[in-house]
Protein backbone atom coordinates (compact mmCIF):
# COMPACT_ATOMS: atom_id res chain seq x y z
CA UNK A 1 0.00 0.00 0.00
CA UNK A 2 2.84 2.37 0.61
CA UNK A 3 4.34 1.70 -2.35
CA UNK A 4 1.22 2.55 -3.99
CA UNK A 5 0.67 6.19 -2.21
CA UNK A 6 4.52 7.04 -2.77
CA UNK A 7 4.20 6.33 -6.81
CA UNK A 8 0.86 8.10 -6.74
CA UNK A 9 2.50 11.25 -4.91
CA UNK A 10 5.07 10.97 -7.38
CA UNK A 11 2.97 10.67 -10.40
CA UNK A 12 0.74 13.67 -9.11
CA UNK A 13 4.37 15.58 -8.66
CA UNK A 14 5.45 14.80 -11.90
CA UNK A 15 1.74 15.94 -13.54
CA UNK A 16 1.73 19.52 -12.01
CA UNK A 17 5.79 19.96 -12.97
CA UNK A 18 4.62 19.32 -16.67
CA UNK A 19 1.24 21.45 -15.72
CA UNK A 20 3.27 24.54 -14.53
CA UNK A 21 5.83 24.17 -17.68
CA UNK A 22 3.10 23.90 -19.80
CA UNK A 23 1.63 27.46 -18.04
CA UNK A 24 5.01 28.87 -17.66
CA UNK A 25 5.69 28.47 -21.54
CA UNK A 26 2.25 29.74 -22.26
CA UNK A 27 3.06 32.85 -19.84
CA UNK A 28 6.71 33.59 -21.36
CA UNK A 29 4.92 33.11 -25.21
CA UNK A 30 2.50 36.01 -24.32
CA UNK A 31 5.05 38.22 -22.63
CA UNK A 32 7.14 37.98 -25.32
CA UNK A 33 4.15 38.53 -27.99
CA UNK A 34 3.49 41.76 -25.65
CA UNK A 35 6.88 42.93 -25.87
CA UNK A 36 7.26 42.49 -29.38
CA UNK A 37 4.14 44.61 -30.26
CA UNK A 38 5.73 47.24 -27.93
CA UNK A 39 9.14 47.03 -29.84
CA UNK A 40 6.92 47.75 -32.92
CA UNK A 41 5.10 50.92 -31.78
CA UNK A 42 8.56 51.69 -30.69
CA UNK A 43 9.86 51.37 -33.82
CA UNK A 44 7.27 53.42 -35.90
CA UNK A 45 7.13 56.11 -33.26
CA UNK A 46 11.07 56.47 -33.88
CA UNK A 47 11.00 56.44 -37.42
CA UNK A 48 7.73 59.17 -37.17
CA UNK A 49 9.79 61.39 -35.40
CA UNK A 50 13.02 61.15 -37.57
CA UNK A 51 10.38 62.31 -40.34
CA UNK A 52 9.90 58.94 -41.89
CA UNK A 53 6.86 57.18 -43.44
CA UNK A 54 4.32 60.32 -42.55
CA UNK A 55 2.18 59.55 -45.64
CA UNK A 56 -0.28 57.28 -43.04
CA UNK A 57 -0.65 60.32 -40.62
CA UNK A 58 -3.36 62.42 -40.58
CA UNK A 59 -3.81 66.11 -39.89
CA UNK A 60 -4.80 65.58 -36.05
CA UNK A 61 -1.65 63.09 -35.84
CA UNK A 62 1.08 65.50 -37.60
CA UNK A 63 0.23 68.40 -35.68
CA UNK A 64 0.43 66.06 -32.50
CA UNK A 65 3.84 64.90 -33.42
CA UNK A 66 4.66 68.44 -34.31
CA UNK A 67 4.05 69.84 -30.69
CA UNK A 68 5.80 66.68 -29.01
CA UNK A 69 8.54 67.57 -31.16
CA UNK A 70 8.15 71.51 -30.28
CA UNK A 71 7.90 70.62 -26.86
CA UNK A 72 10.96 68.42 -26.46
CA UNK A 73 13.24 71.32 -28.75
CA UNK A 74 12.21 73.32 -26.42
CA UNK A 75 13.52 71.15 -23.47
CA UNK A 76 16.63 70.71 -25.19
CA UNK A 77 17.13 75.01 -25.63
CA UNK A 78 16.75 75.35 -21.74
CA UNK A 79 19.35 72.88 -21.10
CA UNK A 80 21.53 74.01 -23.19
CA UNK A 81 20.74 77.41 -22.02
CA UNK A 82 21.28 76.07 -18.69
CA UNK A 83 24.75 74.65 -19.17
CA UNK A 84 26.08 77.64 -20.81
CA UNK A 85 25.20 80.16 -18.43
CA UNK A 86 27.06 77.65 -15.43
CA UNK A 87 30.04 78.01 -18.10
CA UNK A 88 29.75 81.66 -17.97
CA UNK A 89 29.49 82.01 -14.63
CA UNK A 90 32.64 80.02 -14.14
CA UNK A 91 34.76 81.26 -16.73
CA UNK A 92 34.01 84.61 -15.22
CA UNK A 93 34.70 83.76 -11.56
CA UNK A 94 37.78 82.07 -12.83
CA UNK A 95 38.67 85.69 -15.11
CA UNK A 96 38.42 87.94 -12.07
CA UNK A 97 40.61 84.98 -10.40
CA UNK A 98 42.85 85.24 -12.72
CA UNK A 99 42.70 89.43 -12.77
CA UNK A 100 43.69 89.31 -9.01
CA UNK A 101 46.19 87.06 -9.21
CA UNK A 102 47.78 89.66 -12.09
CA UNK A 103 47.61 92.56 -9.67
CA UNK A 104 49.18 90.61 -6.95
CA UNK A 105 51.94 89.57 -9.22
CA UNK A 106 52.50 92.47 -10.42
CA UNK A 107 52.58 94.27 -6.88
CA UNK A 108 55.38 91.78 -6.06
CA UNK A 109 57.09 92.65 -9.17
CA UNK A 110 57.30 96.50 -9.43
CA UNK A 111 56.32 97.07 -5.69
CA UNK A 112 53.42 99.24 -6.55
CA UNK A 113 51.11 100.73 -4.87
CA UNK A 114 47.85 98.86 -6.16
CA UNK A 115 44.23 100.77 -6.07
CA UNK A 116 42.20 97.47 -6.51
CA UNK A 117 38.58 99.27 -6.44
CA UNK A 118 39.64 100.64 -9.52
CA UNK A 119 42.13 98.34 -10.82
CA UNK A 120 44.67 101.16 -10.87
CA UNK A 121 48.61 100.25 -10.39
CA UNK A 122 50.88 103.42 -9.44
CA UNK A 123 54.48 102.96 -9.92
CA UNK A 124 57.37 106.05 -9.61
CA UNK A 125 58.87 105.42 -12.74
CA UNK A 126 63.18 105.70 -13.48
CA UNK A 127 62.75 109.90 -13.70
CA UNK A 128 61.18 109.78 -10.40
CA UNK A 129 57.20 110.50 -12.05
CA UNK A 130 54.50 108.53 -11.10
CA UNK A 131 52.86 106.09 -13.47
CA UNK A 132 49.40 104.91 -13.56
CA UNK A 133 48.20 101.56 -15.31
CA UNK A 134 44.84 100.74 -15.93
CA UNK A 135 44.25 97.07 -16.07
CA UNK A 136 41.38 95.65 -17.87
CA UNK A 137 38.79 93.81 -15.54
CA UNK A 138 36.55 91.36 -16.79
Amino acid sequence: MKSVIQRYNISKEENNQLLNSESEAKLWQREASVLKQQLETLQETHRHVMGKELSNMGVEDLNNLENQLEMSLQSIRLKKEELLMGEIQDLTRKGSLMHQQNIELYKKIYGTRVNAENCVIEENDDRGGLMNLQLSQL
